[in-house]
């Protein structure tokens, strides 16, 4: 009896999580959630060129562009960061505990991973400076694993707080 509950809450976990991204994806196919999306690369942008100008005064930004003299970017739509934000929300939305023990997860979980993108955008950047030929691999392969990875650890790491207080 006890493993047909927990193959029931298996199946209801990943029909959850399923439906958070099928949900996700259906909402940013939306014309007007699309063009918030694209807002929120422009956002990105600016957040990185902010940080970037503590150290180094020849960036700016120009809607979703980062520009220096000697190259520039395009944070497009997917580079916003919204992708491992929604792994994550749907791994914590499924899981089976009160709502109340939900919402900090995905407010502290999202900001960490959203900074996490930051970081990836600013890397890229300096990248494409240094070593303009690694940048597909490294865009392309390498970041995106390593914040669906990211997003797992932190999912990981709320479970684990969640179990320790059950």
């Amino acid at each position: 009896m006890i493993f047909i509950n927990q193959k029931n809450s298996f199946i209801a976990f990943c029909t959850k999580f399923i439906g958070v991204i099928v949900l996700y994806y259906l909402l940013i196919s939306i014309n007007y959630i699309s063009q918030l999306i694209t807002q929120l690369t422009i956002l990105s942008s600016g957040i990185s060129v902010f940080f970037m100008k503590l150290f180094d005064s020849s960036v700016n930004s120009y809607q979703n562009y980062i520009l220096s003299e000697s190259h520039t970017i395009q944070v497009g739509f997917g580079c916003e960061g919204t992708e491992p934000v929604a792994l994550l929300c749907a791994g914590i939305l499924a899981f089976p505990v009160n709502y109340k023990k939900k919402i900090p997860a995905i407010i502290i979980g999202s900001s960490l991973l959203l900074l996490i993108n930051q970081l990836r955008i600013i890397g890229l950047f300096y990248l494409t400076k240094h070593n303009p030929d690694l940048f597909s691999l490294i865009h392309n392969d390498i970041f995106p694993l390593i914040t669906v990875i990211c997003s797992a650890l932190i999912f990981i790491t709320w479970i684990k707080t969640m179990k320790k207080r059950l």
